[in-house]
């Protein structure tokens, strides 16, 4: 049975990946992609559990596809990033979760040559989570399972988000991105993913947006310029046979040729992409010291200062001060002392 469903799949894919290269596609082809991973998971959940001794006895739990999976953003070589959120606890449960990510690493794995990570999510343990693990969540999407468990996930993020560590922790991250790889857009390699100006300059602005309650909705050009370069990811991904994110000089010509372009063409259009998404990002970064709202339990922002409520232990005031002033906000002068 998992065999059949692996096969239906990977024929679908199989065709998704020539389409790809006689109609270059950028997010259109990337969710057609994810459809047919989703579709995966409700076999894969629905006999995991009838494969367990008493069903009866297993509370239930979501699959959550996160990250690159939950924006519905699948590259041909893109790893499918998955939680687990379990409503109870049982060991009879343990082992289905077992069960289900063998099924899966054989189905998807194996035999469609993708890499499946997955991690157990606890509701409660929200605030403590890293931040790469939180951006995971914010991109959260309910595949299979207990939509209960989900809930709960989506009611933990809303209420005990670590927002200022978040926010500093983010910025740090993109400073070790561009160290890593170039810190302007404009290169002769250019790194699609996380170079100046990369897919994750939006996906961190995108955060940053949601975190402090602006809509996630993005202008005209960014959309665009987003198209292009998740078209270039897409064929780069299609043309190496495996995840790369590089635009050298030698891929250049060979997706210049994809697109009816000359390599020089290539280059610019790539260039202006990045330069947009930079400039929107650099944007959004701004707004983080002019916002009015919540930074977290316990601490708010107001017209670019931080303030806290009455009562907040001293060493987590200090914390929250310094990371706020990474982010280029002061102490209100009339917060509680």
């Amino acid at each position: 049975a998992l065999n059949r469903l692996a096969e239906a799949a990977r024929e679908r894919r199989t065709a998704l990946m020539a389409d790809l290269a006689a109609r270059p596609d950028g997010r259109g082809w990337g969710r057609r992609h994810t459809a047919i991973m989703d579709a995966r998971w409700p076999g894969f959940y629905e006999r995991a559990v009838r494969h367990a001794p008493d069903a009866s006895a297993i509370p239930g739990f979501a699959v959550v596809a996160t990250g690159g999976y939950g924006r519905a953003e699948l590259a041909p070589f893109s790893d499918l990033d998955v939680a687990i959120v379990p409503v109870g606890e049982s060991a009879a449960q343990e082992d289905v979760v077992k069960w289900l990510f063998r099924a899966a690493h054989h189905a998807i794995g194996r035999l469609l040559g993708m890499r499946i990570q997955y991690v157990y999510r606890l509701p409660h343990d929200v605030a403590g989570l890293d931040p790469v693990s939180l951006s995971g969540l914010l991109d959260a999407r309910l595949v299979a399972g207990s939509a209960e468990g989900f809930a709960s996930l989506q009611a933990a993020l809303a209420t005990d988000f670590p927002t200022l560590e978040f926010l500093r922790a983010k910025q740090d991250e993109r400073s070790r991105d561009l160290r890593r790889t170039h810190a302007t857009p404009l290169v002769t390699e250019p790194e699609i993913k996380l170079g100046a100006g990369g897919l994750r300059d939006l996906q961190a602005a995108q955060w940053v947006s949601q975190v402090l309650g602006y809509a996630r909705g993005l202008p005209a050009e960014v959309e665009a310029a987003h198209e292009g370069l998740q078209t270039v990811r897409n064929l780069l991904h299609r043309v190496a046979g495996q995840h790369l994110d590089t635009l050298n000089l030698g891929r250049r010509e060979e997706l210049a040729r994809m697109l009816n372009l000359t390599p020089g063409q290539l280059g610019s259009q790539v260039a202006g992409w990045m330069l947009t998404l930079q400039g929107y990002a650099l944007g959004v970064h701004r707004r983080i010291t002019e916002s009015d709202g919540l930074l977290g339990p316990g601490f708010a922002a107001q017209a670019g200062r931080i303030t806290w409520n009455q009562g907040m232990a001293i060493e987590r005031v200090a914390v929250a001060v310094d990371h706020a002033a990474q982010l280029g906000l002061e102490p209100d002068p009339h917060a509680p002392e």
